[in-house]
């Protein structure tokens, strides 16, 4: 077993640290651990409140678009049907005109190829009358002529096939339909 050598006080003694807080020791700075940055915390709730913000938008449009068409297949579910019809072109077409009822009517019809024609008749009344062409508008309009009478339906058919059918107050009736080839 050694020993650690014999103290020697002409021998150089080893440098021991300054003892702070003692009197003539040198006063430290205190040092404060280095400061983390919070650039990534920030950027990360940015980007968050923005894909959020982009969300919400999205469905927001989403739903305002379905609202919409929603709508606009209400409005357009509720205009009139126009009656128009479709057939091969260049054929003619024979168009028959009925109104129903009793008393006496002014009827006016118009079979797409002029002016209308009128005639004072007495109910029921028909007329069939033949188009040459592709594209035509047909109508035909009854107005009661005395308190007797009663006008109860308007029909028009073309090349056959009934294509419109009104039925009318006890004053007038009113049939129109279009027809495309």
């Amino acid at each position: 077993m050694s020993y650690p050598p014999p103290y020697d006080p002409n021998q150089a003694q080893p440098q021991q640290p300054p003892q702070y807080g003692q009197y003539g020791a040198p006063i430290s700075p205190i040092q404060q651990p280095a400061k983390k940055s919070n650039a990534g915390m920030i950027i990360g709730i940015i980007v968050g409140v923005v894909l959020l913000l982009c969300a919400a938008c999205g469905i927001g449009g989403w739903i305002l678009y379905n609202k919409a068409s929603d709508k606009a297949q209400e409005i357009v579910d509720s205009l009139p049907s126009l009656g128009v019809e479709t057939g091969t072109p260049g054929d003619s077409h024979s168009i028959h005109y009925t109104v129903e009822g009793s008393g006496e009517a002014l009827i006016t019809w118009n079979a797409g190829t002029g002016s209308p024609e009128s005639e004072t008749v007495t109910l029921p009344w028909s007329k069939t009358v033949v188009v040459d062409q592709d594209t035509f508008a047909v109508s035909v309009m009854a107005f009661g002529r005395g308190a007797d009478t009663k006008l109860d339906t308007c029909t028009i058919s073309i090349d056959g096939t009934e294509k419109k059918r009104n039925t009318g107050s006890d004053v007038t009736v009113v049939c129109t339909a279009i027809f495309m080839s």
